[in-house]
């Protein structure tokens, strides 16, 4: 219940935010979430049979870690705790 913890140290750093860094001001409380499974659905870059621009375009932004880290840092800011990647392109292994 890893992610109980982080949201309990969210919602401290949400309120000290709120009182403009009064330690003070944070109340202590205690909250179920609404769902146990909060997710969000990730569509991945396709591997087409075929190359156009439009099929090309966005596959920098998988590979950004920067991207990934803002991606993960707003699942949790908003007590996503799932992630489900997808995938329309078959796997590619390498068989040599």
């Amino acid at each position: 219940m890893l992610y109980v913890a982080m949201y309990g140290i969210l919602d401290i750093a949400e309120q000290i935010g709120s009182s403009r860094g009064a330690l003070e001001a944070v109340i202590e409380k205690k909250e179920e979430p609404g769902f146990a499974f909060m997710a969000i659905k990730f569509n991945l870059p396709i591997m087409a049979y075929r190359s156009s621009i439009s099929l090309t375009q966005q596959d920098f932004v998988i590979h950004d870690l920067r991207f990934r880290e803002t991606f993960l840092d707003m699942m949790a800011k908003n007590r996503f705790n799932v992630i489900s990647l997808w995938s329309a392109s078959i796997p590619l292994y390498d068989t040599c």
